[in-house]
């Protein structure tokens, strides 16, 4: 709990604990991993010191302590891979697990757990999981990004069918008032937010911008 105060900023810090903090670590180099959990030296230095010396915190970072990932980060034989992505949002971590594979990202906007859930709920979007303040844990999608498609995955039928999902997708979405507002087909670097998985239809993920 008071690793995950800190990640979400429910704990703040007093003038005390952030000069402690700048007395520490203002002139050194923190390692990437342990920077979301320089706060928590100068609320609880002896967890800070466990922390600092734990190999999966210098693997899964912060991303090893939402609800989602903790258990099979910290309670399994097995050890999730992970990969990170960026880009607008900040650091994104990728979990891939046998039981279950996850995708953790900042929110963008304050309405964006709430609409990712709607377009979970509609079939629409990502299956959501429970996440910390500020943050969405979802479903990790296996597929082909719109922007990746090749051979007969590209032939004019497919497109087609994947032309009316996008439009089914857009309808229902506007049924609940919400206008997705970023539907990227392939974008410089060959992006997508139209993503189709393997055994079902296409679905829209990253509802940042959308409004309700």
């Amino acid at each position: 709990r008071e690793i995950r105060n800190i990640l979400t900023g429910k704990k703040e810090l007093s003038s005390q604990e952030i000069l402690t903090l700048r007395e520490k670590f203002g002139n050194k180099k923190v390692p990437k991993c342990l920077i979301p959990f320089i706060g928590i030296f100068a609320t609880n230095h002896r967890l800070y010191e466990i922390i600092s010396k734990d190999e999966r915190v210098q693997r899964y970072s912060l991303f090893g302590f939402f609800p989602e990932a903790f258990e099979i980060v910290y309670g399994s034989e097995v050890s999730p891979e992970i990969s990170f992505d960026g880009g607008n949002r900040g650091l994104v971590g990728i979990i891939k697990h046998p039981k279950i594979n996850l995708v953790i990202k900042p929110v963008q906007s304050s309405k964006e757990n709430e609409i990712a859930q709607i377009a979970d709920e509609l079939g629409v979007g990502p299956k959501q999981y429970i996440s910390l303040e500020g943050f969405l844990t979802e479903q990790f999608v296996n597929g082909y990004l719109f922007s990746r498609l090749r051979s007969e995955r590209a032939s004019a039928d497919s497109i087609y069918h994947i032309g009316r999902r996008v439009g089914e997708i857009l309808t229902k979405l506007h049924t609940r008032e919400i206008y997705y507002n970023d539907t990227i087909l392939t974008d410089d670097f060959g992006r997508s937010h139209i993503i189709i998985p393997e055994n079902s239809p296409a679905i829209l993920f990253d509802y940042g911008v959308a409004l309700n």
